[in-house]
């Protein structure tokens, strides 16, 4: 069974309790999100900002950006994740599609992906921040976040900290390998922030970065 298809069947089980976690996540990454969208609306004062939000979930991070300065996108793998996010953000636009699989175009200000790369294996990772760079316009930003680990590792693991105990792909990134991983690939990191979560040990690494 491939990777996709995994976190495919693993995402739709675990939907309802990411919505049941929705305003306490938006209260979270309303503050996460707060330098992504200054410099974001400092970059395009006068343009109407689309974002495109990968790997979406239920929604929480497009509800940062609801208002008329946004057009807003979320795409995730899971169609359970999905109609929850339709409810929560409904000026947004959703589709249920593998990242991997769209067309990448010059189309969007800003990119968030969250809680996202790390579903990948490292080789893959690459593949995703080349897209990603195809699919910005020129002073474009992204938000990628992650957790920070002592050591690298990767493969398949249960998900923490839901009653419902799935297994998906993940690769534990450390601080030092994650920044180079950026520098590597021709892009510039403008700020980074921590995050604690608060019913675990792990402690997230909240990037904005850019074309270098």
């Amino acid at each position: 069974m491939i990777i996709g298809k995994i976190h495919e069947e693993s995402y739709n089980k675990v939907a309802q309790e990411y919505n049941a976690k929705f305003n306490e996540n938006l209260k979270i990454q309303t503050r996460v999100l707060k330098n992504f969208k200054h410099l974001l609306e400092k970059r395009f004062p006068n343009e109407k900002i689309k974002i495109l939000d990968i790997g979406c979930g239920v929604g929480a991070d497009l509800k940062v950006f609801d208002d008329k300065k946004y057009i807003l996108n979320g795409l995730d793998i899971s169609k359970e994740m999905i109609k929850f996010a339709g409810k929560n953000v409904s000026n947004a636009k959703f589709e249920v599609i593998d990242f991997k699989k769209i067309k990448a175009s010059k189309s969007f200000h800003g990119i968030i992906c969250d809680a996202f790369i790390h579903l990948f294996k490292k080789n893959e990772a690459k593949f995703i921040l080349n897209k990603i760079k195809k699919m910005l316009k020129p002073n474009g930003l992204v938000f990628i976040s992650t957790t920070k680990h002592l050591f690298s590792k990767e493969g398949f693991f249960k998900k923490e900290g839901y009653i419902k105990q799935v297994k998906r792909f993940r690769k534990f990134w450390t601080e030092e390998e994650f920044s180079n991983f950026i520098k590597e690939n021709k892009l510039k990191i403008l700020d980074v922030n921590y995050e604690k979560q608060s019913n675990s040990a792990n402690l997230w690494m909240n990037y904005v970065i850019s074309l270098d």
